[in-house]
């Protein structure tokens, strides 16, 4: 903002946010499109999130996406992605993090580990969830989309 006089100018900016793509390799784990470095354990923080992990990978049981900050967003366009036998979620959130969302992940596993969520692992703190959806068979004390607390 400018001042001329009694004139007062503002000059407003588009503001884009670019969405990162998560991919997932079965040797190395998960990548995000801006990085060339692989991970089991992918730390997401600030942005806009989409999987682009094609329909019916298996993801392995200790690999998953952690959430560790505030206006995080992950969806993905509803493929299938399966969770190896024993997964306890795809996503994990134990901070109080602020506006999570996560939408449209579809997840299936024929069988979830005790405690386990189809997407979201147990003791998930907070977080919008939107059109998620759930395959398979539910560990002991466990939930299709959210894991136990």
């Amino acid at each position: 903002m400018t001042t001329n006089g009694n004139k007062i100018t503002t000059r407003l900016e588009q503001i884009t946010t670019e969405v990162k793509q998560i991919t997932y390799d079965d040797n190395f784990g998960f990548k995000l499109s801006d990085n060339n470095t692989y991970s089991e354990i992918l730390q997401l923080s600030y942005g806009e999130y989409n999987l682009n992990i094609p329909d019916n990978k298996v993801i392995k049981k200790n690999n998953y996406l952690n959430i560790n900050g505030d206006n995080v967003k992950i969806s993905s366009n509803n493929k299938l992605i399966v969770l190896a036998e024993d997964h306890m979620g795809l996503i994990n959130n134990q901070l109080i993090n602020n506006n999570i969302t996560i939408k449209n992940i579809s997840i299936k596993c024929d069988n979830l580990g005790k405690n386990g969520g189809g997407v979201c692992r147990p003791s998930f703190k907070n977080g919008n969830i939107e059109e998620c959806t759930f395959e398979g068979r539910i560990g002991s004390l466990g939930g299709g989309i959210c894991g136990a607390n």
